[in-house]
Formats: C-alpha cells, sequence, structure tokens
C-alpha cells in the first residue's frame, strides 16, 4: 500500500445543507450506470472524491497534488489541490466534489478519478462503467 486511498460516489446530484456540513447524493451509482441507448449525453455526472493520505507520506507535504477526472483514462477535467495541511492523526481526510455538465458516454465507456503528481499517478479510484440497457 502506498498510502493513499480513493472512493469515489458517482452520482447525479449532489445536495449540500445549509449547515455546509451535510451532503446528500441523489441517484448513486455503484459500479455501473445502465444508459438507454448505445451513445448518450449525461445531463450532469458528480464525482464525490473521498481522498485518505497516510500521514507517514510527508514526501508530498510540498508536492503539487493535482485531482484528475477520466473518461476511458483520458482527463475531462482537473483541479490543482492546495497543500495538504498537517494531519491531526494519523491521516489527511478530505472530500472533493466536482460536476461535469454535458458528458458525452457509450456503452463500455468508464470514468475514474486519480490523484496525481506531476505525471506520476499515485493513486486511482474505483470506476464506473456505462453499460447500455435494452428497452423492455
Amino acid at each position: 500500500m502506498n498510502g493513499i486511498a480513493i472512493d469515489i460516489q458517482y452520482c447525479d446530484s449532489t445536495i449540500r445543507h445549509d449547515d455546509g456540513l451535510r451532503y446528500s447524493l441523489i441517484g448513486i451509482y455503484p459500479d455501473t450506470y445502465p444508459i438507454p441507448a448505445a451513445e448518450y449525453v449525461l445531463a450532469q455526472m458528480d464525482f464525490n472524491i473521498n481522498l485518505v493520505i497516510s500521514a507517514q507520506r510527508q514526501d508530498l507535504a510540498d508536492t503539487p497534488l493535482l485531482i484528475q477526472t477520466v473518461k476511458n483514462g483520458v482527463p475531462i477535467s482537473s483541479f490543482h489541490l492546495p497543500p495538504l495541511p498537517t494531519p491531526a492523526g494519523d491521516t489527511f481526510r478530505g472530500l472533493i466534489q466536482q460536476t461535469v455538465s454535458h458528458l458525452s458516454v457509450a456503452a463500455g465507456d468508464t470514468l475514474n478519478a486519480r490523484l496525481l503528481a506531476g505525471t506520476d499517478i499515485l493513486a486511482e479510484g474505483n470506476s464506473l462503467a456505462f453499460v447500455h440497457t435494452a428497452a423492455g
């Protein structure tokens, strides 16, 4: 284990409540997303990325880090993380939310997110696969 874990909740929408501490995920897809046609455009896809980095990874303290959301291994969005704070315990935990609108997908496509330092991929999260469902 490299001391980094990424877990992604894929959903249709994320609601942030007034207190700023709670979120509700609407339309969660654990590992597959059924689409009604072989090619389809999603109005919106929310990535809720849970990032856990061990405090033992002090080598990352001053390293510029980047989160990328990817489709079939190709980046579709990316953003730089601020410098990691000193963890209060044995890990740093963070929640990153990214919304992609009007995403064109096809049966067999996959989505994922990954953490990079420069061009090195440090960790990748669980993926979401698109499957065509026949009309019944």
